[in-house]
């Protein structure tokens, strides 16, 4: 037997414009292509609207902008788990992070923490809670 198996995922990289986040697998209940999403007149810069995922409809959130850094064009939603949220981001992808890694550098909003280093570059963890109640402060 093997003892070079690769540590399964603790996060899944989720991109958004030119920025890597990461959510916490625990946290990710499902990724889809978004559909017919119906944009919500007067609200927040970063909530794109409401769209469907799995036969619920969900707030679609663009992380870039709710960060103040950008916004990217949505190919895929990941839905959070036991939220009616989802986050709009261009791709996913399965990550291993060590917290331990941090750069030092500030993080890039009050709900991610200090960005770490990973295989394609810069990641900035995501705390889903505090993301939940910036969410739900900010509408």
């Amino acid at each position: 037997m093997s003892t070079d198996a690769k540590p399964a995922p603790t996060h899944l990289a989720v991109r958004v414009a030119e920025h890597w986040f990461g959510i916490p697998v625990a946290q990710a209940a499902s990724t889809q292509r978004p559909i017919g999403v119906a944009p919500l007149p007067g609200g927040p810069p970063w909530m794109l609207g409401i769209t469907w995922c799995q036969d619920s409809p969900v707030a679609l959130i663009d992380l870039a902008r709710l960060a103040g850094a950008g916004d990217g064009e949505p190919a895929l939603l990941l839905r959070l788990v036991g939220t009616p949220i989802a986050l709009a981001t261009t791709a996913v992808s399965a990550a291993t992070i060590r917290l331990d890694s941090q750069t030092g550098a500030d993080p890039i909003a009050s709900w991610a923490l200090a960005p770490c280093t990973f295989e394609s570059g810069l990641l900035h963890p995501v705390d889903c809670e505090a993301l939940l109640a910036c969410v739900q402060r900010e509408r």
